[in-house]
């Protein structure tokens, strides 16, 4: 009798120690929220599947956390917050279950004031307009090219009076304690320093037919949560 025992407590423990391990292996898992369909766990691809629309990007470790993605049948909002997609980036759609697949891209760019003890953003904002993304020929791969200083060049004029009537209507109290008028003179443009201008937002629009007739449009945004450095 006393061995039996000791074999059940000896079980028992295995037993403890393989949950143990099986939970800290799930803790590394991605836990989707509302039940959003996304995979895997911290690897070199993640992959995003909106409706029959599968999409694969090389995994970015800030795109896995809890909250930075809120997914819906026809949409993905992630948070970029080192802003890769900047840079071009090549991703992977299961292209061969639709017809006529396009996939497209914008970006959206803010103007922003840097001053001594802050920075005020979202002055004015500009959208630019849609452009295709190239697909590899005879591939399921797409290239988004990388966004330069020169993507951002087309931002539309606008004068000191407006942005000084932006900053009153966004801070009221720092009228009487800040002469933003001297303070805009040094810049010749918009283009210079206080002004900033940065690419906030990008996003990718796949248009198409499913095989079965059925048209379908998704779109996929990239919050830029870069800081002025």
């Amino acid at each position: 009798m006393k061995k039996y025992i000791q074999k059940l407590l000896h079980l028992s423990y295995l037993i403890f120690f393989l949950f143990l391990i099986f939970s800290c292996q799930n803790q590394n898992d991605y836990a989707p929220e509302n039940g959003d369909v996304i995979t895997r766990k911290n690897q070199d691809s993640i992959t995003i599947q909106l409706d029959q629309i599968k999409i694969l990007f090389p995994s970015v470790e800030e795109w896995q956390e809890r909250g930075a993605m809120r997914l819906t049948p026809d949409s993905a909002i992630i948070k970029d917050r080192k802003g890769e997609m900047l840079l071009s980036q090549s991703f992977n759609i299961n292209a061969d279950i639709t017809k006529n697949l396009k996939v497209e891209s914008q970006y959206e760019t803010n103007l922003s004031i840097i001053t001594p003890n802050d920075t005020i953003s979202n002055l004015k904002n500009y959208f630019s307009g849609w452009s295709l993304v190239q697909q590899e020929k005879g591939t399921n791969k797409f290239l988004k090219p990388a966004y330069t200083p020169a993507t951002v060049s087309g931002f539309p004029d606008v004068t000191k009076q407006d942005i000084l009537d932006q900053i009153f209507m966004k801070n009221r109290s720092m009228q009487s304690e800040f002469d933003w008028n001297k303070y805009l003179k040094q810049a010749n443009s918009i283009n210079d320093f206080p002004f900033y201008i940065r690419v906030s937002r990008i996003t990718l629009r796949l248009k198409g037919v499913y095989e079965n007739g059925k048209p379908f449009v998704k779109y996929i945004v990239f919050d830029v949560d870069r800081t002025v450095s």
